[in-house]
């Protein structure tokens, strides 16, 4: 069966990480730090291990996850092992930026029938 590469939805596994942490790297002895690389211009941990879960079929996968920050800024998930091995789950960071001022802007009326919730 050949299955093509899901992208999976950016939020949730770079800002809050620790779903892939609960499913991936929840036994030291499956994982370990490979390197050290640069991911959207940050310094990464580069993680290499078994991805193996009854909650994915996933069998290895590799994790970038920013050294200052503890995001996930790449992932990759494989179906096989070594150079048989077959990508199906990535997510790729380009750019992300940290507490960055964000100034407030005021909304047309197109969203006046959204309850206000300040």
């Amino acid at each position: 069966m050949q299955r093509k590469g899901i992208v999976l939805s950016a939020v949730p596994f770079n800002v809050y990480p620790q779903s892939i942490a609960f499913i991936y790297l929840f036994d030291p002895d499956q994982w370990e730090i490979v390197g050290e690389e640069a991911v959207a211009g940050r310094n990464c941990w580069k993680i290499a291990g078994k991805g193996e879960s009854y909650l994915n079929p996933v069998n290895s996968i590799e994790l970038w996850i920013d050294k200052e920050a503890g995001c996930v800024l790449q992932y990759k998930g494989y179906e096989g092992r070594d150079e048989n091995r077959t990508e199906v789950e990535y997510l790729v960071t380009d750019s992300i930026t940290y507490n960055e001022v964000v100034t407030p802007v005021e909304l047309d009326g197109a969203y006046s029938d959204y309850a206000d919730w300040s």
